[in-house]
C-alpha cells in the first residue's frame, strides 16, 4: 500500500492576518456605533431637547420657527419655543397642545425644568396651558356641576380676588378642596380649582378653566399667583390668539427639528 499523504492547512500570510484584524475591528466599530446610535435615540426620546434650543438651531430668530396645528377646525401657527415638550406635533389636526411660559415675563423657557429646579426658580415662576378642542370636552355647565360634586366644595366664603370662593366642609377629604368661580356657578366664565398646603413642602397648584374661541383652555399655575388670575387669563388668551396668523408668515420644522 502506498503511504497516505498528509496535508496541512496553509499558514496564512502576514497580509491575510492584517485583513482579518481589520475585519474584526470594523465589526467592533460598527457594533459600537449601532449601540451608540440606539442609546442617543433612547436618550433623546426621554430627554428631548428644549424647544427653544431646537428653534435656535434652525433660525436666528427662534420665534420665527413655528408648528402648524389644527384644533377644532381652527389653524394655529405656534412658535416652537412655547411648546412644553421637545417632541412638538408634526401633523394636523391635533386634539390639543401643551405650552409653557415663564412668569411674570410670559416668555418661552430658555432653560430646562431641571436647570430651573437646580436654581430654585421653577416653582411659582411658570405657567402651563393646554389648548384643547372644546367640542371634545364637556360643557362649562357640566364641568361646573362635576367640579362641585367631585370636590364637595359647598361652603361659600364670599368674594375674593373678584371670584366666588367655595371650600369643602371640615372633615371632607376628597378632591381638590377649593373652587373659585368667575360669574355664575352654574355657567362660569372661568372655573378655578385649587389645592391647599398639606405640608411645609407643599406647593399647591391651581387649574384655571376657560372656554373661548372654540377651545377649552386649561391653565395651571402655583397658588401663590391666584391673586393675579385675571391678568394670567388675559395674557394667555392674548398669546394663544396671536397664533392665528397668515401662513406666509410662518415656517415649519420637522418633529425633531431636523
Amino acid at each position: 500500500m502506498s503511504p497516505v499523504e498528509k496535508t496541512f492547512p496553509e499558514v496564512p500570510s502576514s497580509e491575510a492576518k492584517r485583513v482579518r484584524v481589520w475585519v474584526r475591528v470594523l465589526i467592533v466599530v460598527s457594533t459600537l456605533s449601532a449601540l451608540a446610535s440606539a442609546w442617543v435615540g433612547i436618550y433623546k426620546r426621554f430627554n428631548p431637547e428644549l424647544p427653544y434650543k431646537t428653534a435656535q438651531r434652525l433660525a436666528d430668530d427662534p420665534m420665527s420657527v413655528t408648528r402648524h396645528v389644527r384644533i377644532n377646525g381652527v389653524d394655529l401657527w405656534i412658535p416652537v419655543p412655547y411648546f412644553m415638550s421637545g417632541h412638538t406635533p408634526a401633523v394636523v389636526p391635533q386634539k390639543d397642545v401643551l405650552l409653557v411660559v415663564t412668569y411674570p415675563e410670559y416668555e418661552p423657557l430658555r432653560k430646562t425644568e431641571h436647570e430651573l429646579w437646580l436654581e430654585d426658580e421653577w416653582i411659582a415662576q411658570h405657567i402651563r396651558w393646554l389648548i384643547q378642542d372644546a367640542s371634545k370636552m364637556i360643557s362649562r355647565e357640566q364641568k361646573a356641576a362635576v367640579a362641585m360634586s367631585a370636590t364637595k366644595a359647598t361652603v361659600f366664603h364670599g368674594m375674593q380676588y373678584g371670584l366666588k370662593f367655595y371650600s369643602r366642609p371640615d372633615g371632607v377629604k376628597s378632591g381638590r378642596p377649593e373652587l373659585w368661580f368667575e360669574g355664575s356657578e352654574s355657567k362660569p366664565d372661568s372655573l378655578i380649582m385649587c389645592s391647599v398646603i398639606l405640608t411645609p413642602r407643599s406647593h399647591p397648584q391651581c387649574d384655571l378653566n376657560v372656554w373661548a374661541d372654540g377651545f377649552w383652555y386649561h391653565i395651571s399655575f402655583d397658588k401663590t399667583l391666584l391673586p393675579d388670575w385675571r391678568h394670567i387669563k388675559t395674557r394667555i388668551l392674548t398669546i394663544s390668539r396671536s397664533f392665528l396668523r397668515n401662513t406666509s408668515q410662518s415656517s415649519t420644522s420637522s418633529n425633531n427639528g431636523e
